[in-house]
């Protein structure tokens, strides 16, 4: 069985260290709120982008990243209202 492909950068001196940077994370969420996907984990995720969404949450979460770059609120609230 062949190896499988890790979804992180390695780095000699390190060991290991995240493929995105928090700026990078920012850019690629605001890129994709223009395109109309919900910026939550679940919505990232059911539109191809669970690697981002991983990372995300290894930043400290999509709220985190709303509050401290001001990033829009997108998704379904639990009542079904929009959040």
């Amino acid at each position: 069985m062949p190896m499988r492909r890790k979804s992180v950068a390695y780095s000699a001196r390190s060991g290991w260290r995240p493929r995105w940077s928090e700026a990078q994370l920012v850019v690629e969420l605001r890129r994709l709120h223009a395109a109309n996907i919900p910026l939550t984990y679940r919505g990232l995720e059911e539109n191809g982008h669970l690697e981002l969404a991983r990372a995300v949450n290894y930043c400290g979460g999509i709220q985190r990243l709303r509050r401290r770059w001001n990033l829009p609120r997108i998704g379904r609230g639990r009542a079904g209202r929009a959040s």
